[in-house]
């Protein structure tokens, strides 16, 4: 029998910064961007590392929020968020997912 979703796969091994680095360069931002709280792309790209720490399993969430300035609560709501976007936005959805992918092709 075969597990689906993030529970089939030992966590990666990697760090908040080497999913932000992955992440500044799909959004063509730096981390001063990240960490700003006024622009809508830093919204997004904080969304995502969050979705893909959950995703890859690979730190806790935590460790999200200290990386650009978030509590918790609020890195946990943005990745309900995007995760609600992306089931309604499929290109949202697929430039995601790419991204997820290339970090479980590169281990």
């Amino acid at each position: 029998m075969s597990l689906g979703g993030a529970e089939a796969r030992m966590p990666l091994r990697l760090a908040v910064q080497e999913i932000a680095d992955q992440v500044f360069i799909a959004y063509n931002i730096d981390e001063a961007t990240l960490r700003s709280p006024s622009q809508q792309v830093a919204l997004e790209s904080r969304e995502l590392v969050g979705w893909l720490v959950r995703e890859l399993g690979c730190v806790n969430i935590s460790e999200v929020g200290k990386h650009v300035n978030l509590d918790v609560g609020s890195i946990s709501s943005s990745v309900r968020c995007l995760s609600d976007l992306m089931r309604a936005v499929e290109a949202l959805a697929n430039r995601v997912h790419l991204l997820k992918n290339a970090f479980v092709e590169q281990t």
